[in-house]
């Protein structure tokens, strides 16, 4: 397997699950590991649209279910994440071993185990505009800068309109469930079914993203309104750094390449 099919999937396929949850708005994107986006619904999705839906909540830790669906609603991939905000800053976690999919598997991910790149720890930092993505397996972490177009997204503010259609428990929590629609400042719409805990100051314990040809399902578990530890924002001490996504991972091709 070549380096340049490597690079060429890092930027077009499993490494979505990479980039694309470096984009927080994007998780839906990290469901596309496989080379298989959820239909519309991630590109539907926007980083400062879906933190508007946390309102108020801007610091706590949770865990994630995300789950994609197909246009007749048949579950088609998931995947667990670990999940924290602290003020603004993002941490996600995810192992990719754990993704289930109804797809065949993709021989990139049998490559991405071999680099050592299937447990991903990514950082968001708007207030330095830049991402961290870790790799603690591979002991490497990459420092990237946002472009300006994610830098744009994150700035986006919204206008929020929610319908109330009733009211569920999820995992004991009494909720609101609402239809919410986000209009962005050219009047582009966002629709979404959120249910908010009352319990959990209002806290979106589902998400459900909403698209023409698919949706995707964020279930929020073990969520604690506290404070995550401000060292788990920052890069870590004692791993290799490179400057970008491309060199961390031709790095890694190099290394897994040497040692055959």
């Amino acid at each position: 397997m070549s380096m340049n099919f490597v690079l060429g999937r890092w930027r077009a396929g499993w490494t979505a699950a990479t980039a694309a949850l470096l984009l927080f708005g994007a998780l839906g994107g990290a469901l596309s590991v496989r080379g298989q986006t959820a239909g519309g619904a991630s590109s539907a999705l926007n980083n400062a649209a879906v933190i508007t839906l946390f309102g108020k909540n801007t610091s706590f830790t949770s865990k994630v279910d995300i789950k994609a669906y197909d246009k007749a609603q048949k579950e088609i991939t998931s995947m667990p994440i670990v999940f924290n905000m602290l003020e603004g800053k993002i941490r996600m976690e995810v192992d990719m071993n754990e993704m289930k999919s109804t797809e065949q598997p993709d021989p990139a991910m049998a490559y991405a185990k071999q680099l050592k790149m299937d447990h991903l720890i990514a950082i968001v930092r708007p207030d330095k505009k830049e991402n961290v993505l870790i790799y603690p397996k591979a002991g490497a972490y990459a420092q990237v800068p946002m472009t300006p177009e994610e830098i744009t997204d994150m700035e986006k503010k919204y206008q929020v309109a929610a319908i109330k259609m009733g009211t569920e428990k999820i995992n004991g929590h009494p909720c609101v469930k609402n239809n919410v629609t986000l209009t962005g400042e050219k009047g582009d719409k966002q629709l979404f079914v959120v249910w908010n805990a009352t319990d959990l100051k209002d806290f979106p314990l589902q998400i459900q993203i909403l698209a023409p040809e698919s949706s995707v399902l964020m279930i929020f578990k073990e969520v604690k309104l506290v404070k995550a530890e401000a060292r788990l924002f920052e890069a870590p001490a004692g791993l290799t750094k490179y400057d970008g996504a491309d060199r961390l991972v031709r790095a890694l091709t190099m290394k897994a390449t040497e040692k055959k």
